[in-house]
Protein backbone atom coordinates (compact mmCIF):
# COMPACT_ATOMS: atom_id res chain seq x y z
CA UNK A 1 0.00 0.00 0.00
CA UNK A 2 1.38 3.43 -0.92
CA UNK A 3 0.24 6.84 0.27
CA UNK A 4 2.34 9.47 -1.54
CA UNK A 5 2.46 12.91 0.08
CA UNK A 6 0.62 11.41 3.00
CA UNK A 7 -0.28 13.29 6.14
CA UNK A 8 -0.08 10.10 8.18
CA UNK A 9 2.84 8.47 9.93
CA UNK A 10 3.83 6.11 7.11
CA UNK A 11 4.02 6.44 3.32
CA UNK A 12 4.29 2.72 2.55
CA UNK A 13 3.03 -0.42 4.25
CA UNK A 14 4.84 -3.38 2.69
CA UNK A 15 3.66 -6.93 3.35
CA UNK A 16 5.02 -10.30 2.29
CA UNK A 17 4.80 -13.80 3.75
CA UNK A 18 7.66 -13.13 6.22
CA UNK A 19 7.23 -9.55 7.47
CA UNK A 20 5.33 -6.28 7.54
CA UNK A 21 7.18 -2.96 7.17
CA UNK A 22 5.77 0.45 8.01
CA UNK A 23 7.95 2.89 6.03
CA UNK A 24 8.25 6.68 6.10
CA UNK A 25 10.13 8.07 3.06
CA UNK A 26 11.97 11.41 3.00
CA UNK A 27 14.38 13.27 0.71
CA UNK A 28 17.06 15.73 1.77
CA UNK A 29 20.46 17.05 0.90
CA UNK A 30 23.31 15.32 2.70
CA UNK A 31 24.02 18.64 4.45
CA UNK A 32 20.62 18.81 6.15
CA UNK A 33 20.44 15.39 7.83
CA UNK A 34 19.41 16.90 11.17
CA UNK A 35 15.70 16.62 10.37
CA UNK A 36 16.08 12.82 10.43
CA UNK A 37 16.50 12.92 14.21
CA UNK A 38 13.16 14.70 14.54
CA UNK A 39 11.44 12.19 12.24
CA UNK A 40 12.97 9.25 14.12
CA UNK A 41 11.65 10.59 17.43
CA UNK A 42 8.18 11.12 15.94
CA UNK A 43 8.11 7.59 14.51
CA UNK A 44 9.21 6.11 17.84
CA UNK A 45 5.96 7.42 19.30
CA UNK A 46 3.79 5.75 16.66
CA UNK A 47 2.39 2.48 17.93
CA UNK A 48 2.35 -0.63 15.75
CA UNK A 49 1.69 -4.20 16.91
CA UNK A 50 4.61 -5.61 18.89
CA UNK A 51 5.73 -8.63 16.90
CA UNK A 52 9.18 -9.74 15.64
CA UNK A 53 7.91 -9.73 12.03
CA UNK A 54 6.77 -6.08 12.16
CA UNK A 55 9.26 -3.27 11.52
CA UNK A 56 9.10 0.52 11.41
CA UNK A 57 11.63 2.20 9.11
CA UNK A 58 12.67 5.64 7.92
CA UNK A 59 14.02 5.60 4.37
CA UNK A 60 15.80 8.83 3.46
CA UNK A 61 17.18 9.67 0.03
CA UNK A 62 20.30 11.76 0.61
CA UNK A 63 21.16 13.79 -2.49
CA UNK A 64 24.38 12.55 -4.09
CA UNK A 65 24.74 9.83 -1.41
CA UNK A 66 21.87 7.38 -1.97
CA UNK A 67 19.50 5.70 0.47
CA UNK A 68 19.86 5.76 4.23
CA UNK A 69 17.55 3.21 5.89
CA UNK A 70 16.98 3.47 9.64
CA UNK A 71 15.11 0.88 11.68
CA UNK A 72 13.00 2.58 14.35
CA UNK A 73 12.98 0.79 17.67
Amino acid sequence: SRSAASRGSFDIIAVNCKEVRFIQVKRTSAKSRMFMKKDIELLRGVRVPNHPCIRKQLWCWLDYKGWSIQDII
